[in-house]
């Protein structure tokens, strides 16, 4: 909830220690101590924390579910909002919850399963999901006009304007989670230096926690009219140009009807005609294969060998079994 960010980085100290790989009775690193140290010496400023929970919405006429998502190499987290609009064009925005997670460690230092598009894709899921849950709580008590959502990964907000499909399984299942848990939901651009959930994707000290405006109260542009909030546009990557692009791959199938030399024969009333059909055949495959070729009138070697040819295709058709019995290493049966 609200101390998530404090909480990240005592997670992040947790995960420290346990790539340290010590056994249970040796001493921390003098290092880790000092800050584990100071960090403690920091939790008694949480004395004086004051956190509202009252939410004005008596004389309300718009009220906007608004959320953050921001990635570190550290962790990511989602931070959400109400914007609450009186009948005076009063805005006041409430602190509605914050959620974070450690970021999970690479198997090798080659492990690519953990870059930050990645990670900022996991934020926007969690993000969907608090969004998700806290919609369905406060419409019980309020009617929501609208649900938008910001991230400031170009990346990200391009992935959520593609077809899931169009991207390996770990961008197609997280993407198609986020349009299933808001279906409505409207995704915007923002920058770093205004995204709420900034603070708590990297984790905070206690006494920094304590005077973060931005994570108890989210950006200033909130509380003015939309007409005068930053241009949440981004410019979209084309889909094959974006990380995960699944490459399609054409692939051909032909099919065989291995009765179709014997039609092809079957056609010809003439040996003479079928020789020279077949010749010309014959002679395109060269053709295709790059061969040298006469060209012209058929010569006697093109017509002998189209003779051959038929040949062969009628023992094909009446000795098939015999072929097949010549060609295996089992004895003849007779």
């Amino acid at each position: 909830g609200a101390l998530s960010p404090i909480i990240l980085w005592a997670k992040c100290v947790m995960q420290e220690l346990w790539c340290q790989k010590l056994d249970w009775d040796t001493p921390v690193p003098e290092e880790i101590s000092q800050k584990w140290n100071e960090y403690m010496s920091k939790l008694s400023s949480l004395a004086n924390l004051k956190l509202p929970r009252f939410i004005n919405i008596l004389k309300s006429i718009d009220i906007q579910l608004i959320g953050f998502a921001d990635a570190s190499q550290k962790g990511y987290a989602a931070s959400v909002y109400l914007r609450v609009k009186d009948d005076v064009e009063k805005v006041q925005v409430y602190f509605i919850a914050c959620k974070t997670k450690v970021a999970p460690l690479k198997s090798s230092k080659t492990d690519i399963s953990l870059t930050i598009p990645r990670l900022e894709l996991c934020a926007a899921v969690l993000l969907a999901r608090v969004l998700s849950h806290r919609l369905m709580l406060l419409s019980k008590v309020m009617t929501i006009r609208q649900v938008r959502a910001f991230s400031d990964s170009t990346i990200v907000l391009s992935w959520l304007k593609s077809q899931p499909k169009d991207f390996k399984i770990f961008v197609t299942n997280r993407v198609s989670k986020i349009k299933e848990l808001l279906p409505n939901c409207e995704w915007n651009h923002v920058s770093s230096k205004e995204n709420a959930a900034d603070p708590a994707s990297r984790g905070l000290f206690p006494h920094e926690l304590t005077t973060c405006n931005l994570h108890w109260t989210g950006p200033e542009f909130l509380r003015h009219p939309e007409s005068q909030w930053p241009n949440s546009k981004h410019v979209e990557i084309p889909t094959d140009q974006l990380p995960e692009f699944k490459q399609t791959q054409e692939c051909a199938l032909f099919l065989t009807d291995t009765n179709e030399p014997e039609r092809i024969l079957q056609r010809f009333s003439s040996l003479g005609k079928m020789q020279r059909v077949l010749a010309y055949c014959l002679r395109f495959i060269n053709v295709c294969r790059r061969r040298p070729i006469e060209m012209g009138v058929l010569l006697r070697n093109e017509t002998d060998r189209a003779l051959v040819v038929a040949i062969r295709i009628t023992q094909n058709i009446h000795w098939a079994q015999l072929q097949r019995q010549l060609t295996s290493p089992s004895a003849i049966i007779t």
